[in-house]
């Protein structure tokens, strides 16, 4: 049942990337980064009151709060790199991050989670995953490939903080405290580095309607996240996410531009290969622990 979630929530995202971009694209990508956490502020809002949580009944170390100011960076950071990478390839080269991060956390188990040793045999895994990456990132230009990298272990570090807020609370807590915290972030940073914006210079309301569900859709992503991370290891989250990512960011590139990419098909393949392989390994080594891999 995680793995189908944490596979749903990748398709998710692709389309979340879709309309945030949209969004920055109107808006300026601080502007868009707040409208983004505000709808989703009300949604989970909602959610919360209709389930009756009370979540400001627990006192918690307050570094499980701050799950939200991290995930803001990585929307502004995604947001950016739309300006100049297709959803395809921004999804993969967050992939790249992601699996360093989440590599380095399962092996040294960081943030509570289970501990995964680096195993030599994987590196040819990880050939495949770069190849991939390479393959897919035919318009190299260093700002935005650093940016969604960024984001990619922005992603990691932030929804491993938000599931541990969720495993004292609930995933619809610790949903809830991601967009506080994220919006806290987000209005000032708009106000200081966003005045330049569309939204500031020549405001207009777009009638481009799901765009704005972007929101929506980033609260039951991370709600998806929070119950699956603790269950998962970070990497094979990873490799779930990444299919269904990269395939629907194809389908969805395919939409946007009318055309079929080959090279994103083949560096898809490479990827989701890799990151087989080095669950492969991670499962024999674990076969007699009490890890779900």
């Amino acid at each position: 049942m995680y793995n189908i979630i944490s596979l749903v929530a990748g398709t998710l995202v692709s389309v979340m990337v879709m309309f945030n971009g949209e969004l920055a694209t109107h808006y300026g990508a601080f502007t868009a980064n707040v409208i983004t956490h505000v709808v989703g502020l009300c949604f989970i809002t909602c959610l919360i009151l209709v389930n009756k949580d009370k979540p400001f009944a627990k006192k918690l170390p307050k570094t499980l709060y701050i799950g939200g100011f991290i995930g803001a960076t990585v929307t502004v950071s995604q947001n950016f790199a739309f300006k100049d990478l297709n959803v395809s390839t921004i999804l993969a080269i967050s992939l790249l991050g992601q699996s360093i991060a989440g590599i380095i956390m399962d092996h040294y188990g960081l943030m509570n989670m289970p501990i995964v040793k680096m195993n030599k045999n994987k590196i040819f895994g990880l050939f495949l995953i770069l190849a991939g990456i390479a393959i897919m990132t035919n318009d190299f230009k260093l700002l935005p490939v650093f940016l969604a990298a960024l984001s990619g272990v922005n992603l990691v570090i932030s929804r491993t903080i938000n599931a541990n807020l969720s495993e004292a609370t609930n995933y619809r807590i610790g949903t809830f405290f991601n967009y506080v915290t994220g919006i806290i972030l987000s209005i000032p940073v708009m106000f200081l580095l966003g005045k330049n914006e569309p939204a500031f210079t020549n405001f207009s309301i777009s009638s481009n309607i799901p765009m704005y569900f972007a929101g929506i859709l980033g609260v039951v992503i991370i709600a998806a996240q929070n119950i699956c991370v603790k269950k998962v290891s970070s990497f094979l989250l990873t490799l779930l996410m990444f299919i269904g990512q990269v395939f629907m960011g194809i389908i969805l590139d395919w939409i946007l531009s009318g055309s079929f990419s080959p090279l994103n098909l083949y560096g898809g393949v490479l990827v989701t290969s890799g990151l087989i392989i080095n669950t492969y390994i991670d499962n024999k080594v674990l076969k007699n622990k009490d890890v779900i891999i």
